[in-house]
């Protein structure tokens, strides 16, 4: 009687701000005054746009407000007023000396946001957002379900989170201002996020990737590596940006700079998951964009199933391009099964279905014996023979 394969996870902890971890199949390798509310409950803390536990994780979807336009007779006298209690909240987020005090009086304004008309809400938040006031919140840049933020380092970014939940066309529209200008870059992750949930023809996408590639490059941003800044690297892996590879390897091989060089080790490994063909290829004819071992690491993840991947991997064995340290780590995890399982910006979580592993696994030791009887892969007889013993017990213990 045949049995499932044990799942071995590996926590590793939390990775900019959001919990990651590595999971193998079967495999060894951060008080003010009172601002006026609908709820002067402090459970609404948790409530904020639902960007804590028990929100709504769809992706962008208008939340649920009052009538869409004001009712018969009513003047702009309602949206001034939600607009004197936004400016109130900006100073009393500066003035409250604890985090969670914060979150309480965020999550009575979203309450509040909530039961007024969609385009007073729109109106008010972007004349805030035009002023260009903001407040520390004292809480940290943190990515929750869906994509919306569950942390706000800035009452700005709360703002942008805000708007891009109750009308996502205006947070686009508002996503314009902000890339304008290389100014914080916090807000450039939100506004990226918000511009590619909404725009999506061709021409957005290339003004995208020249966003993404400023953002890549700015030096400032390089330097202060604002948690914000790091989660951005996700929007690569959304568009499948292959031509975007050199930009995050240079990233990737800042070794003085650990917070930008993992995440954009992070995301070129993904990137790979996502456009293999294209990501392998350009890795291939551009040796030197990587370091050895994590070269291997992208070229194990080679799909033979797929012939473009599987020519590809051939050429990669043959060539000269490897060490013996690269090749060895190579053959050591052929095929890659590694998966990074967090909450991004844009992307959804990596999700391997059952039994997919193992057709990959079943698909490999076929090639491989393939090229051990070719006569083609002399060179690299050892490696590949350490590959089919390996697949081999695997695929025994399946079995049993």
């Amino acid at each position: 009687m045949s049995r499932k394969p044990p799942v071995r996870v590996l926590l590793l902890g939390a990775l900019i701000l959001g919990v990651m971890l590595w999971s193998r199949v079967d495999r060894p390798l951060g008080e003010g005054p009172e601002i006026p509310a609908v709820v002067a409950n402090d459970t609404a803390a948790g409530a904020v746009f639902g960007g804590i536990e028990g929100a709504d994780p769809k992706r962008p979807q208008p939340t649920a407000h009052g009538p869409k336009t004001p009712s018969a007779g009513a003047d702009d006298r309602e949206w001034r007023i939600l607009l004197r209690d936004l400016e109130a909240l900006c100073a009393g987020v500066e003035q409250a000396g604890d985090p969670s005090r914060v979150r309480t009086l965020l999550g009575r304004m979203a309450q509040r946001l909530e039961s007024v008309p969609a385009p007073e809400a729109v109106k008010a938040i972007r004349e805030v957002l035009k002023s260009g006031r903001d407040a520390e919140t004292r809480l940290l840049f943190e990515v929750g379900e869906g994509g919306w933020l569950c942390g706000w380092p800035s009452y700005r970014c709360w703002l942008l989170d805000s708007l891009s939940r109750i009308d996502p066309d205006a947070a686009a529209t508002e996503a314009l201002g902000i890339l304008s200008t290389r100014g914080n870059a916090d807000e450039w992750s939100l506004a990226i996020r918000d511009f590619a949930r909404v725009r999506q023809e061709a021409a957005d996408r290339v003004f995208l990737k020249s966003k993404v590639r400023e953002l890549l490059s700015e030096p400032r941003w390089q330097q202060e590596q604002s948690a914000g800044w790091l989660e951005a690297f996700d929007v690569v892996v959304h568009l499948r940006a292959a031509d975007l590879t050199r930009e995050l390897a240079g990233l990737a091989g800042m070794r003085e700079n650990r917070p930008a060089s993992h995440a954009a080790s992070l995301a070129l490994d993904r990137l790979v998951q996502a456009a293999p063909a294209d990501v392998l290829g350009r890795f291939l004819n551009e040796p030197g964009l990587l370091n050895g071992p994590f070269r291997a690491s992208c070229f194990a993840r080679a799909d033979v199933r797929d012939p473009v991947q599987r020519g590809i991997l051939e050429r990669y064995m043959l060539s000269e391009s490897s060490d013996p340290e690269e090749r060895a780590r190579f053959f050591g995890l052929f095929p890659n099964a590694h998966f990074a399982v967090s909450r991004n910006l844009l992307t959804p979580a990596a999700v391997v279905k059952e039994g997919e592993q193992m057709a990959q696994d079943r698909a490999a030791l076929a090639v491989v014996n393939e090229w051990l009887g070719s006569g083609r892969f002399e060179s690299v007889r050892p490696g590949l023979e350490s590959v089919r013993q390996r697949l081999e017990g695997f695929l025994r213990a399946v079995d049993r």
